[in-house]
């Protein structure tokens, strides 16, 4: 099954981006944002034969966390590719940089997080994917998401750079225009 019909769903009620909360700081509504992005990947169904390997229909990558021109640019690469097709980007969940975790025993952890100008932070996230056998966490890569700060004093994403170097914005406007548009 492609997970790209679940990579962008979000109901419209879960959709934030995140305010600096009275006498909050910065760093606090970063970290609230990253909470609220990696909650669904361990909310799992309690019922006998869940799959603790999926998201919610109603939860995965959510655009509502997205900048507006990276959820635009979103926008493009979806309408850019087909459905069942299989990409670079396609492949994987973004955020867990994975196709399957254990939503029982995964978590994720913040590893960095650094305010670089009074617009900008930068978050170094590890997602924990699970354990194995012998009860060994499995570590997952290191993703680094760039908050910026909106006018209004919301944050969210305006880039995603994964463990290799590559960056969300340059890996989709790349498969974009391998498309020709």
């Amino acid at each position: 099954m492609s997970i790209i019909p679940l990579l962008f769903t979000l109901p419209l009620s879960l959709a934030i981006a995140v305010p600096i909360a009275p006498g909050g700081s910065d760093e606090a509504a970063v970290r609230a944002d990253i909470d609220a992005v990696y909650a669904p990947y361990f909310a799992v169904a309690e019922a006998p034969g869940a799959d603790s390997e999926a998201l919610p229909e109603t939860a995965a990558v959510p655009n509502a966390h997205f900048a507006p021109a990276l959820a635009g640019l979103v926008a493009r690469w979806r309408e850019a590719i087909n459905e069942a097709e299989l990409t670079a980007m396609s492949g994987y969940d973004w955020f867990c940089q994975c196709q399957d975790w254990d939503s029982r025993t995964g978590s994720y952890r913040i590893e960095h997080l650094r305010i670089t100008a009074p617009n900008i932070t930068l978050a170094k996230v590890r997602f924990i994917h699970g354990v194995d056998d012998t009860g060994k966490p499995v570590q997952g890569s290191v993703l680094t998401l760039e908050y910026r700060k909106a006018k209004d004093g919301t944050w969210s994403i305006a880039d995603m750079v994964f463990e290799g170097g590559n960056s969300l914005t340059n890996e989709l406007t790349r498969e974009i225009r391998t498309k020709g548009l």
